[in-house]
């Protein structure tokens, strides 16, 4: 999984390596709180402008896998 680029002001770019057509994605802020959820394709383009500044981490997953990072 590739999200980029970290950190972002406007946009986060994801990318899943392999065939996937719908992705889940979760954005987490420090608290734990879901802040944002919703399915997209692979190789979308994420808005983060409206979110204030700070630690957030992306959970991304499709029917097999799970991973997280921190943005």
């Amino acid at each position: 999984m590739k999200v980029y680029p970290n950190p972002a002001t406007e946009y986060l770019n994801i990318q899943w390596n392999g065939i996937v057509e719908d992705l889940n994605v979760e954005l987490i802020n420090i608290t734990g709180k879901i802040v944002f959820n919703q399915q997209v394709k692979n190789d979308s383009r994420l808005s983060v402008q409206n979110f204030p500044s700070g630690l957030y981490f992306i959970r991304i997953s499709n029917d097999k896998t799970v991973q997280t990072k921190k943005v």
